[in-house]
């Protein structure tokens, strides 16, 4: 079980600190999927702010990006799927996104604004 206090995860009773405050964070297998704050990142570009980390902390992934707009970041998850190893997450520009939980590729962007 984990829990999250502003950028630090704890795991099984181990503090992870991250370099961005933590949106959500959800646990499967041995892994940690997080949203980071996109507010934290540069307004002038992608946020690249959905990574999968290791229970230390080290990233596993990056989640892929629909779009090159700066307006292009995660902001929740909708859904995991773990019999198809799929997570569903929304995202600011108005995608709807599948991603590939074991690579972090883009499987899916669906535009639902």
């Amino acid at each position: 079980m984990i829990q999250v206090n502003k950028n630090r995860i704890e795991i099984n009773g181990n503090i992870v600190e991250l370099p961005y405050s933590i949106l959500e964070a959800k646990e499967f297998d041995q892994c940690i999927l997080v949203i980071f704050d996109y507010m934290e990142f540069n307004q002038n570009s992608v946020a690249r702010n959905f990574h999968c980390i290791n229970q230390d902390g080290s990233i596993l992934w990056v989640a892929e990006n629909p779009t090159t707009q700066s307006a292009d970041a995660y902001v929740n998850f909708m859904s995991l799927d773990l019999n198809s190893n799929q997570v569903v997450v929304n995202n600011f520009a108005g995608y709807t996104c599948t991603i590939n939980m074991a690579d972090g590729k883009l499987l899916k962007g669906e535009f639902t604004k």
